[in-house]
């Protein structure tokens, strides 16, 4: 019972603090901003790590390019997330004025 009770006291502390840090309109748009910028930056690292893996793989050098691509994969993901993260603060964003 004791655990229940502090189980909810923490849950209703971090409901507040949540609830007191709603960025609103502009703080939404200054996040899905960043987030896209974030995702540019991930993308730009995705193509450089794919043409460094085509480098690599030119000169015979198999594990360095299966590591440039692997990079480029994990890049290329990175910016998706962070796409999806903008639209979701783009999105979030309508509902304050």
């Amino acid at each position: 019972m004791r655990s229940r009770v502090v189980g909810l006291g923490m849950a209703l502390v971090a409901v507040g603090a949540l609830a007191g840090c709603v960025p609103g309109r502009a703080g939404y748009a200054g996040w899905s901003e960043y987030r896209q910028q974030q995702a540019n930056e991930h993308a730009y690292l995705a193509q450089r790590n794919t043409e460094a893996a085509q480098a690599q793989a030119r000169r015979g050098n198999d594990q360095g390019a299966r590591l440039s691509q692997a990079a480029a994969e994990d890049q290329s993901t990175q910016a998706q997330e962070e796409r999806n993260h903008a639209a979701r603060d783009r999105w979030l964003g309508q509902f304050f004025h």
